[in-house]
Formats: structure tokens, sequence, C-alpha cells
């Protein structure tokens, strides 16, 4: 399922969990683009400037840690109860890749 899933979103919708670099230099130009407005910017939106610069700069790592959270409850939440409500067993997801001696619960 999980094999599906990344076929889907990384080869055929060319989706990334992490923007790409030149979406994070086009918001830090256009963050440095609004400085000569500053004034104008912070009255017309009612913040101080240095909110609005930071939140313009910042949109690559809030669309960075939407793709993470998402990953992560599709690996976490999703998938195990996919399995569960197919299989009628229970699901445990494993956090390392190898596990020395440790047998998972019967």
């Amino acid at each position: 399922m999980q094999q599906g899933d990344k076929l889907l979103f990384e080869k055929r919708l060319k989706l990334d969990q992490f923007p790409p670099n030149t979406l994070s230099i086009v918001f830090l130009l256009l963050a440095f683009l609004t400085v000569p407005f500053a004034t104008a910017l912070s009255n017309f939106v009612g913040a101080s400037f240095i909110n609005i610069f930071l939140s313009v700069a910042g949109v690559p790592i809030v669309l960075m840690s939407l793709g993470l959270g998402v990953r992560g409850y599709l690996i976490f939440y999703y998938y195990p109860w996919r399995l569960k409500r197919s299989t009628g067993k229970d699901v445990y997801v494993l956090m390392a890749k190898e596990t020395r001696g440790v047998e998972a619960p019967k």
C-alpha cells in the first residue's frame, strides 16, 4: 500500500514532501521586494513589517512542515488503520530500520 502511494505521489503526481529550492528562493526574493513598501504594507495589513516579512519568507518552511505532517499521518495512522481493516489483525509500526533482539508483541 505504501509503495502504491509512493508511486502515485512521487512518480505520477510529482509531489515531494520538501518544497524545491527555487520555491524557497522565490519567496525569499518576494519578501525582500516588499521592503520598499514596508510602511504602506504595515498600514494595510495592520501588523508590523517584521511579521509580514517573516510570514512571506517562511512559506517554504510551512510547506515542508505540512509535508512531513501528512507523511507521518499516513505512515503512523492511515496505513495501519487500512491494514487492520482489511486483515483484521493489529498492526505495529516499527520506527527503526533495524531491530536487534526485539520481537514484535504477540
